[in-house]
């Protein structure tokens, strides 16, 4: 692990939110799942980050209830489903884990994101007892000056 993540993880635990490293997407995928219980609902808020790891598919997989407004594939199909995926998403953003990306993390510790719906910032947050929130070394910047640019 370099430097730079090393003190993005302890600063994220000086803000009380425990991060967790993982040097593959692979090791990355399995403590996703090991920190989900099997039995619980998993909401998804839009992140290009899960979709890339493919942890929803294995979530499922093993029998794990999983709620993703933003599954591309019943997204477009019609009016009647605009309302479905509507209320899916608000769904999401009160169950029992709140998997999601993030736009940015600053080397201090901060999560830094611009949300059109609202619904990931929310899902992060409030509605549900545990988040994970996914993001790549690429999601790590210096400070908010530079999360903004």
């Amino acid at each position: 692990m370099d430097r730079e993540i090393e003190a993005t993880l302890g600063a994220l635990r000086s803000r009380h939110l425990n991060g967790v490293f993982a040097e593959t997407l692979e090791d990355a995928t399995s403590k996703i799942l090991a920190l989900v219980p099997k039995d619980v609902v998993v909401g998804i808020g839009d992140s290009t980050t899960v979709r890339q790891l493919g942890v929803k598919e294995q979530l499922k997989k093993r029998g794990t209830r999983v709620l993703d407004g933003f599954d591309h594939k019943a997204v477009y199909a019609g009016i009647e489903d605009w309302k479905q995926r509507d209320e899916l998403v608000r769904m999401s953003t009160m169950c029992d884990v709140f998997l999601t990306g993030t736009n940015v993390i600053t080397q201090d510790g901060r999560l830094v994101n611009a949300d059109g719906a609202g619904n990931r910032v929310a899902g992060m947050f409030w509605g549900h007892p545990t988040s994970i929130i996914v993001a790549g070394k690429n999601k790590i910047v210096k400070d908010l000056d530079e999360a903004f640019h």
